[in-house]
């Protein structure tokens, strides 16, 4: 049985690691050290990660084991992460709430046949060929574009200058994958046509871009500017190109898994 897809808003996993700006780990005999006190190895059994997003907001997660001869650094680290992870999430929900309470007092959840949408802003939006939205502007198609193409006629309720009639907000035409890569519907179900298909084109797009930005890194890092860096800049650029691969690792993953679905037949 197949059936539409919610995109009312909510925190995922993939926003929380998009705010991650930078991830220290260490453990309790590390800082211990740090503070001028004699090694104690017994603090090394703890292993901590401390997360900083992008607003600033840092979180601190810990893992431990009870007998050296468990430890393990890799895993020490990867549940350390997952702990501080899991402190995010309260902090970016509130953030959200906060966000649509805003938004609910200046935009209705929708309006006639226009669901509204939600990015940086808000906007009224509805499927426009970009032929439809010139007639309705009164100009013909722009030379070498497509009159057919399949995109979103958005009305921007609080632009306070309006450039078609029956319409209070000013209204621009976008392309359909730039439209439903950058908005989300408010409150309820999506019901522009994007599904399984256009969720795995678009994480293909993400892979190749990310691929590109992979690349460039790990020649800049090769590269004799690299070398001129001080240690603090280099080890952070390290840092970056070994998120990056672990992201790489995980998207192809989800890739992987998206595509199988998308083979199996629904009933």
């Amino acid at each position: 049985m197949s059936g539409t897809t919610s995109t009312a808003p909510k925190v995922t996993i993939e926003q929380i690691e998009a705010q991650i700006e930078k991830t220290v780990y260490f453990t309790g005999d590390q800082g211990n050290m740090g503070n001028g006190q004699p090694s104690d190895p017994t603090l090394g059994l703890v292993t901590f990660c401390m997360l900083r997003l992008k607003n600033g907001f840092t979180a601190i997660g810990k893992s431990a084991v009870a007998s050296p001869e468990n430890y393990d650094k890799a895993l020490g680290e990867k549940y350390a992460r997952e702990d501080a992870i899991r402190q995010c999430w309260a902090p970016m929900g509130y953030e959200l709430k906060t966000f649509l309470k805003k938004l609910s007092e200046t935009l209705p959840p929708s309006k006639d046949d226009m669901p509204a949408y939600i990015t940086s802003s808000c906007t009224y939006a509805k499927p426009f060929s970009r032929q439809e939205f010139s007639d309705l502007l009164g100009h013909p198609v722009h030379e070498g574009k497509d009159p057919s193409e399949i995109g979103y006629m958005l009305e921007m309720p609080t632009s306070g200058n309006e450039n078609i009639e029956g319409y209070t907000g000013y209204c621009i035409w976008v392309p359909k994958v730039d439209f439903e890569n950058d908005w989300r519907l408010i409150g309820g179900i999506d019901q522009t046509g994007g599904g399984s298909g256009d969720y795995l084109s678009r994480m293909v797009t993400e892979k190749t871009q990310l691929q590109d930005k992979i690349k460039k890194l790990q020649d800049f890092n090769l590269s004799s500017q690299f070398g001129q860096l001080d240690v603090t800049e280099r080890l952070d650029l390290n840092e970056q190109l070994q998120a990056m691969n672990s992201y790489m690792m995980a998207l192809t993953r989800r890739i992987s898994r998206a595509q199988f679905k998308a083979q199996m037949p629904t009933v």
